[in-house]
């Protein structure tokens, strides 16, 4: 069996021809340059075929995008089933269970198959620090060796690629594959697109595709303007510009570089919409949200999103406001498309969820703009740099951002560099003091490793239980005790975004990127101005917050009372109690009733405990 007739096995379509070479030449190659919306998610495919050839068994995907993450578990799923049940793939590996598929969801492992078994085909997903920190700190669950690993948006993690270059240079047996838009550095095998893609009827198709989309500044970004005129205008300029599309457009896309705008925004829409009586819906999409819910939205939601979906029926349009979690080929489809300006990579990737295969023909988008002077937040002055390149390749306020007359215009007129800082130098004694464990082992910070001295990646995951609002708060350990926390209940957050909401006070910036700038002004929140929380670091380490340092990877567990979060994620300003997902039996628990339901003495006691669960593994400090 070759590679076409194993993908056409389990999608029930061919393979287009980059693909093909890619499984031919997997052990060969370390960078793909295709650009987003060619299929790139076939390279996981193509890793499973070649480990049914007897290649590398252990494959890791990198994405630091947790959207793209929970669609990629879904595909290495169908693979595995389909190596069950298809007849022609049943049975291939001479396994009983030839795929293992493990997927990291904030620090943990979401299912309870977790070990790792030489020999064993694994298909690993994680972001760059959840698989950063296992290549580093090695726990036992993980090898080091005869590892392929694929890499998306590779020419945006250097720092990653400078340490996977050192630890190869040290003896580890990982193969990186690098995927991007532009040749990575290191890339010395590449693959590309032929000719072959160039003519293939559907490739070719959305090669080809025109995508305009116009230039505006907000209006209101003037240089003397109040701060909170310029957020509301900005606001209202993005509304009004997702409203203007044609009502043809049935699926209108709305992309924010944060989510405190992306909430706002998506308020001002709702509004809109209701003053003007239309009928048509909003959701709000974020990577700030919870698995179990956000499973949900998707589910209900995303058959009007997907690709290849059926155009013509008549019904409601569906404005989706979201942010960075849609970047890095999510399987999303729109039919028009207003972006707040960003660097270019990211709105390369955004666009590429725009008329994602050429059927619709008349796509539509626009990215708006804030003039301010200032770098911005969250991708520096890279932002500001990309909007004065737009500006000078302009005709008409117009830019194709189409795959074809986009690459045209880049090889006439280079756009600026996205530079990335280097990794610091890793040395052999440094991976000793990583590999250390016990109780008196100092903790290292891994992230300039991953991402840079200037970035960190600090997130905890937060989790709200009801039954602590009925009981005291000495009984809160043993509560969790009973029922550890689980991934589909936890809401990934930087540390200090909760500690500043916990302490009922404004954050900074947050974004749905996995690492951030490093703040050196204002000063985290006293420990006694915190609210009550507890810090699960398994079952024996049940901390309270306010005697407890808090750090990456912890698990802060919160009254349901508290509010902030909602059916879309993260909602600092809310005060409505949150829904306890534990009750509902989800996350391989069984499900929690009530204290008020049970009828047993004691519905807190620890006793019920079956075994200890891992703790959660600390990235930073």
């Amino acid at each position: 069996m070759d590679f076409s007739e194993f993908f056409s096995a389990v999608h029930g379509y061919p393979p287009f021809p980059w693909q093909v070479e890619a499984a031919e030449r997997l052990d060969e190659i370390d960078c793909v340059t295709v650009p987003p919306g060619t299929g790139r998610s076939a390279l996981l495919d193509a890793a499973v075929f070649q480990a049914l050839q007897g290649r590398r068994r252990q494959i890791a995907v990198v994405v630091d995008r947790r959207l793209v993450l929970d669609q990629l578990f879904e595909r290495a799923l169908r693979i595995r089933q389909q190596l069950g049940e298809h007849p022609l793939l049943r049975g291939h590996d001479g396994h009983a269970t030839p795929l293992k598929v493990v997927r990291c969801c904030h620090g943990m492992l979401d299912n309870d198959d977790e070990a790792f078994h030489p020999g064993q085909l694994t298909v690993l997903l994680a972001t760059i620090d959840q698989l950063g920190s296992r290549l580093l700190c090695r726990p036992a669950d993980f090898p080091g060796n005869d590892l392929r690993l694929l890499i998306d948006e590779a020419h945006l993690v250097q720092p990653l690629l400078e340490t996977l270059c050192r630890l190869r240079r040290y003896g580890a047996e990982i193969q990186p594959i690098l995927l991007g838009t532009r040749p990575a550095r290191s890339g010395r095998h590449p693959l590309g697109l032929t000719a072959a893609d160039h003519a293939h009827p559907v490739l070719g198709k959305r090669l080809a595709i025109g995508k305009p989309v116009r230039l505006v500044v907000s209006p209101s970004e003037a240089v003397h303007a109040e701060q909170e005129g310029r957020e509301a205008d900005f606001d209202q300029t993005v509304c009004d510009q997702a409203l203007r599309f044609p009502r043809h457009c049935k699926a209108v896309g709305i992309v924010l570089n944060q989510v405190a705008t992306a909430r706002a925004v998506f308020d001002q829409l709702c509004a809109e919409l209701a003053k003007r009586g239309q009928a048509d819906e909003a959701i709000l999409l974020l990577g700030r949200s919870r698995p179990f819910e956000r499973d949900a939205l998707l589910e209900e939601y995303l058959p009007r999103l997907q690709a290849n979906r059926n155009r013509t029926q008549d019904g409601p349009r569906l404005y989706v406001v979201t942010t960075q979690a849609i970047e890095v080929g999510a399987d999303l489809d729109f039919d028009a498309l207003v972006s707040e300006s960003a660097r270019l990579s990211a709105l390369r990737q955004r666009l590429g969820q725009l008329d994602r295969c050429g059927d619709f023909e008349d796509a539509q988008a626009v990215i708006v703009h804030r003039n301010a002077s200032s770098p911005d937040p969250i991708y520096g002055a890279s932002l500001h740099e990309c909007w004065a390149w737009l500006a000078r390749v302009q005709i008409d306020q117009q830019v194709d951002f189409g795959v074809e007359a986009l690459e045209a215009l880049m090889a006439r007129q280079p756009p600026p560099d996205e530079p990335a800082e280097p990794a610091p130098l890793l040395t052999p004694t440094h991976l000793q003091l990583l590999q250390r464990t016990g109780p008196d082992t100092p903790l290292s910070a891994i992230d300039p490793y991953l991402h840079g001295i200037s970035y960190r990646s600090d997130e905890v995951n937060l989790l709200w239980r009801r039954d602590f609002d009925e009981v005291e708060v000495e009984d809160w350990p043993a509560l969790l005790q009973q029922q550890p926390p689980s991934a589909a209940e936890a809401l990934p957050l930087p540390c200090r975004t909760v500690l500043d909401w916990l302490a009922q006070q404004a954050g900074g910036p947050l974004s749905d990127l996995t690492l951030h700038r490093r703040e050196q002004s204002l000063p985290c929140p006293a420990p006694g101005t915190l609210r009550e929380a507890m810090i699960w670091r398994g079952v024996d380490k049940v901390l309270p917050l306010s005697t407890t340092r808090l750090l990456a990877g912890d698990t802060v567990v919160v009254p349901a009372s508290y509010g902030g979060c909602d059916r879309f994620g993260w909602h600092p300003g809310s005060a409505t109690p949150v829904l306890d997902i534990a009750e509902l039996g989800v996350g391989g628990l069984p499900r929690r009733p009530r204290l008020a339901e049970s009828k047993t003495e004691g519905p807190y006691t620890a006793h019920q405990v079956q075994a200890d669960q891992p703790a959660l593994l600390v990235t930073s400090i």
